[in-house]
């Protein structure tokens, strides 16, 4: 068993299970997130309002190109009352991200001292970044911070979707 759990643990280490295992990270952060959002609002509640913003803003747009000021002050002052709803919803989401980020800052100083300076993921591109060795046949090696900020960047859209916290405009 624990020869198990260091080959495990030496395979995590170097690339590609670190890269893996940051990805991993970045979506179980994300799923754990975004499934506290969607169990403590009220998800029907957001999407109307959101959709509803999402209107006025564009009716607004319309209203100020065609010169219509009666319009456009009724629009701005509606405009206005739903940035005030919209502020407490989002006033909400905040809370969840606050109770989160504190596991987050303890698992970051575990990873932080896993991989020092040890490259975690390799981007396809030949790019010179700062304080990065330069880029080689494979690529540009990139750390854990870089690597887990695109890996939580390109998975948080998907996720969001996934747990219907994104919204569209409906025409």
């Amino acid at each position: 068993m624990i020869t198990l759990l260091k080959v495990l643990l030496d395979s995590i280490k170097a690339m590609p299970g670190s890269t893996l295992f940051i990805f991993l990270i970045a979506v179980v952060v994300n799923v754990a997130t975004n499934l506290a959002n969607r169990l403590t609002m009220d998800v029907k509640e957001y999407r109307r309002w959101s959709i509803e913003f999402n209107k006025v803003g564009k009716e607004l747009r319309k209203a100020m190109a065609a010169g219509d000021r009666k319009r456009v002050a009724r629009l701005k002052k509606r405009q206005k009352e739903l940035l005030d709803i919209q502020s407490k919803m989002m006033a909400k989401r905040s809370r969840i991200w606050i109770i989160s980020f504190i596991p987050m800052l303890i698992l970051w100083r575990v990873l932080v001292s896993m991989y020092k300076d040890v490259p975690v993921a390799y981007i396809p591109l030949p790019v010179k970044l700062p304080y990065h060795p330069p880029p080689t046949a494979l690529g540009t090696e990139i750390g854990l911070t870089l690597w887990y900020f695109i890996a939580s960047f390109a998975i948080s859209l998907p996720i969001s979707r996934a747990l219907g916290l994104t919204f569209e405009m409906e025409d």
